[in-house]
């Protein structure tokens, strides 16, 4: 219908990833379903808010997705599914952007691939509105189409051992230094 564009970047060997958590920054709504459609065998940790709207709980639950809290529970299963091959997109804001290109990260993100010894792929989601971000009214008009890009960053490999707090700040510096925000639109910036 010329509603959505959506431009995918660095996707082609997604059907080789295993074990991996997905760290995406979070602008929109759909952010989950445009990862879902490329990335095979993937899970998803979501949060308290999703499991409770009454339009996403039921399907969230027969997806089989991880509960965040309690957070003992949500490690174990991460480890466990991360251990059998699966991705698990997890992201690290922990709600949508809200202001700026980016949300601090919550730590949590970093423990189930420090625990598991597997690695974190990074990837940036960059649009050209807000109307689907945080404190969007359904009843505000949005300007159409909207515009999405989604590519793929640098994988971090986590080594066991290693402080979450100190993986977490890293990756979120990386991810700090590669968007920015100007008005409504996020996006990369560009490779020197």
């Amino acid at each position: 219908m010329g509603r959505l564009h959506v431009e995918f970047l660095g996707f082609e060997d997604a059907a080789d990833w295993r074990g991996s958590v997905v760290c995406p920054n979070h602008p929109s709504l759909l952010d989950a379903l445009f990862l879902f459609s490329k990335i095979p065998d993937v899970d998803c940790v979501i949060g308290r808010n999703p499991r409770r709207d009454p339009l996403l709980a039921v399907p969230a639950r027969r997806a089989g997705y991880v509960p965040s809290e309690p957070a003992g529970v949500m490690l174990r299963e991460c480890r466990r599914r991360l251990a059998d091959g699966a991705n698990i997109v997890i992201f690290p804001e922990g709600t949508r952007t809200a202001v700026g290109a980016l949300n601090g990260f919550q730590g949590g993100f970093a423990l189930p691939a420090i625990q598991s010894g597997g690695s974190v792929r990074t990837v940036f989601i960059e649009c050209d509105s807000m109307a689907l971000g945080k404190g969007f009214s359904f009843f505000k008009k949005a300007h159409l189409p909207l515009r999405f890009r989604i590519s793929t960053g640098e994988v971090f490999k986590a080594s066991r051992g290693r402080r979450a707090r100190d993986f977490s700040r890293e990756i979120e510096g990386y991810f700090r230094a590669n968007l920015r925000r100007d008005g409504n639109r996020i996006s990369r910036v560009p490779a020197p």
